[in-house]
């Protein structure tokens, strides 16, 4: 019988950026097709956002209707417990009527879905602010804070500006994540090329 312990071989975080960046260098294409295609999302987000907020409105009520679905039928042709079977047709009920809502009013869906964001800007703003109250000896603790200010004065323009404001909140907000999202999907393709000095 062999008592030796087993041998772990440790990675540096040099050899784990090299990986990663010749993995990138293989799948650059891909990359930097994804990227693009995100930007001009993004840019076309941005000219029309009332139509790209009904279309995020409309997919994630289809994604929820969709879920919802293959979950009860999940919970009919899995062989559980009674109660995890209840539970898992209970969810996929809700998962289906909140899907189906949202595509048969999307108007009172984009309201709902602005307000959700609106209290997420809340609670990440009073956060922010108290972190950084408690970061205040720090250097440039006040990024942080400006960060919280920023974060309740987005909140409260969008709540203030209710109903308009759900016409172009969602739109814009994904027009920002998509538009940076894309940017840094090239940026990272930039960043392998100079980190492996290689032409790619």
């Amino acid at each position: 019988m062999n008592d030796r312990p087993p041998v772990i071989e440790l990675v540096t975080p040099g050899e784990l950026n090299a990986k990663a960046a010749r993995s990138i260098r293989e799948n650059r294409g891909f990359y930097r097709v994804i990227g693009f295609v995100a930007i001009i999302m993004g840019l076309a987000a941005i000219a029309l956002p009332g139509l790209a907020s009904v279309a995020v409105e409309l997919m994630l009520g289809a994604i929820l209707a969709i879920g919802g679905l293959a979950q009860i039928i999940n919970a009919f042709m899995a062989r559980r417990g009674t109660a995890k079977v209840t539970s898992s047709l209970l969810l996929g009920l809700m998962g289906l009527i909140a899907g189906g809502l949202l595509l048969a009013y999307p108007w009172l869906g984009l309201i709902t879905l602005t307000l959700v964001m609106s209290g997420y800007f809340l609670a990440s703003g009073f956060t922010r602010l108290y972190f950084a109250t408690t970061l205040r000896p720090t250097d440039r603790w006040g990024w942080l804070l400006a960060s919280g200010v920023a974060s309740l004065a987005l909140a409260l323009l969008i709540l203030t500006g209710l109903p308009l404001t759900a016409t172009w909140a969602v739109g814009i907000l994904f027009a920002v994540d998509s538009f940076f999202y894309g940017m840094a999907l090239l940026g990272i393709v930039s960043g392998s090329r100079a980190y492996l000095g290689s032409d790619i």
